[in-house]
């Protein structure tokens, strides 16, 4: 009996027809089988090779998807398809510039081929050419204008180009054609929610979460939107649900630590906070050290930890205040920070040894991140350790400033806000000079800049003020940024490493913080558990700087007696 699936009992065109009915009835299988007996008969037949390269695509098998792809295109290399498809493969095989080789080639065959302009455009995206990207997405929308996913693509290429409202814009075109895709109501809610469009970003995720009801991702950005409208509770129900969807869901976990954390709950948030080594935003790796990591429960006496720097420098700042209660437990103890943190945490109590990061190490029994150890430590508000002044600036920097700054005349006060931090969340809670100076009363009053770096969107309006003297190119470390805090009055500044440092040397500090500000400032209050020395101005659920900078002004005014 001759098998129905041999050429020899239909011709090749026949039996490929067979198979492309097979496959859109989604039995790749035995379509499969079809084409490869095809193959046997004529080993060079193009659509049997093309087509077996989608199958194994959709079987999601794309390396053996991109060898059938290579092997039509050896017979008919001028097949725009083929290309297009290859570059598929090769893009799923994080193969990107291979892949946008093979898009530019279906695109010279064929100019008009909208979706190769549109993966074209993905490709270009992954190789950080987000303007090109930009520019083929335009190209794919111009050839075939109801293209949803090409509306989309170019949404998320504008999003992180920060071009917010063109995002949104491009994100709403595309729900116009596909009002069902929670996918693209999930990136236009992140989208609402960097331009603090709260309210539509919430409906967004509530949108995404409704047509997709296991969306774990929807859930936890939606618990950030809630979190920063200060509706905390929500918040932590939202993070739950995206937990309760995906119990590993790392950043959901996270995230929820830091809400307790910001509401006052540290038994709770502590051990949460865990969780940063594994969420995606953070850019954490794990320590990977033979030693054991110390979180409390061995004795310390006569052994050697080692305590690790992690994320911020403010973080180390605000965090080394735990040292000298592991010294007093009888722990020798290393620090390993930082180059620029060194000279400044020398004069800090408790370090045996001090390590620049990625210098060698020398033999220790135990290792413990620094921010873990409020947990390994069990801290609660009232356990916080509240030494005054745990950081002091070295005399001899601290009188070459005075020097430098010439007999003095006017009370002195350093100002910061903004960084040039690249934190997800730094446009809520830096300002521009601009906003920033209407807190400066223009006389009777010395203003010393301690940032670094001046903004180039804030260059003009900084040259206008020349009552705020600059010396970003003569602060090389913080023991510099320390010695220059030590002969000023007052600090006032945005959510940055230095209101750590000054709050460290027990220097009065203002800070101006969002309406939601990072958690450790916390909710609802005007002073630090952390900082004795600091005052905390806060938005209003306006997320305005305006009142804040006058309530500043006036204080600045009545403080100096102006």
């Amino acid at each position: 009996m001759i098998n129905d699936n041999s050429p020899q009992s239909a011709n090749p065109s026949d039996m490929v027809a067979r198979g492309i009915a097979l496959l859109e009835g989604g039995d790749l299988v035995q379509a499969q089988a079809i084409f490869e007996a095809v193959l046997v008969a004529v080993p060079k037949y193009f659509d049997a090779l093309h087509l077996s390269g989608i199958i194994a695509a959709q079987s999601g098998d794309y390396v053996r998807a991109h060898k059938w792809f290579l092997r039509a295109l050896e017979v008919n290399p001028k097949s725009a398809q083929a290309h297009g498809n290859c570059g598929v493969a090769l893009y799923e095989l994080g193969q990107f510039p291979e892949a946008l080789a093979h898009y530019d080639a279906a695109i010279r065959i064929a100019p008009d081929f909208a979706q190769a302009h549109c993966n074209r455009g993905n490709a270009l995206r992954q190789l950080q050419k987000v303007n090109d990207a930009i520019a083929s997405y335009n190209q794919a929308i111009a050839l075939q204008p109801q293209y949803a996913a090409a509306f989309y693509n170019r949404g998320v290429a504008l999003q992180e180009a920060e071009q917010l409202f063109a995002a949104i814009e491009s994100y709403c075109q595309a729900l116009s054609l596909e009002p069902h895709n929670a996918q693209t109501h999930f990136n236009l809610g992140d989208a609402y929610h960097a331009c603090m469009q709260l309210e539509l970003a919430l409906s967004c995720y509530d949108k995404a979460i409704t047509l997709v009801p296991s969306y774990a991702d929807a859930y936890n950005n939606r618990g950030l939107v809630l979190r920063d409208l200060g509706r905390l509770d929500e918040a932590v129900i939202s993070f739950s649900q995206a937990i309760a969807q995906d119990p590993r869901h790392a950043d959901a976990h996270l995230n929820m630590g830091l809400t307790f954390l910001l509401n006052g709950d540290f038994q709770s948030g502590w051990e949460l906070y865990e969780w940063r080594w594994k969420a995606k935003g953070t850019n954490l790796a794990i320590p990977n050290f033979e030693q054991k990591m110390w979180m409390g429960h061995s004795s310390l006496e006569n052994k050697t930890i080692l305590i690790h720097g992690e994320q911020g420098l403010g973080d180390v700042l605000q965090f080394c205040r735990y040292l000298p209660q592991l010294k007093n437990r009888g722990a020798g103890v290393l620090l390993a920070v930082h180059h620029s943190l060194r000279a400044l945490l020398e004069t800090l109590d408790g370090v045996d040894a001090f390590i620049n990061k990625g210098e060698a190490l020398p033999p220790f029994d135990f290792h413990c991140p620094l921010l873990s150890l409020p947990l390994a430590l069990q801290t609660d508000l009232d356990s916080i350790p509240k030494s005054p002044a745990y950081l002091r600036a070295d005399p001899n920097k601290v009188s070459e400033w005075a020097m430098r700054l010439g007999v003095k005349t006017k009370p002195r006060i350093g100002v910061v806000w903004s960084s040039t931090s690249k934190f997800k969340g730094d446009a809520q809670r830096s300002m521009t000079f601009s906003q920033f100076q209407q807190a400066l009363p223009p006389s009777d009053l010395q203003y010393i800049c301690l940032q670094k770096e001046i903004k180039e969107s804030d260059a003009g309006s900084f040259s206008e003020r020349q009552d705020v003297a600059f010396f970003g190119d003569q602060l090389h470390d913080f023991s510099d940024t320390a010695a220059l805090v030590d002969n000023l009055d007052l600090i006032i500044s945005t959510c940055t490493s230095v209101p750590h440092l000054s709050g460290a040397m027990g220097k009065p500090t203002w800070v101006l913080l969002g309406h939601v500000p990072d958690w450790r400032w916390m909710l609802h209050r005007d002073d630090s558990p952390w900082y004795p020395s600091v005052k905390l101005y806060r938005q209003d659920a306006s997320w305005q700087w305006d009142a804040v900078v006058d309530r500043v002004r006036q204080d600045l005014l009545v403080r100096f007696g102006m």
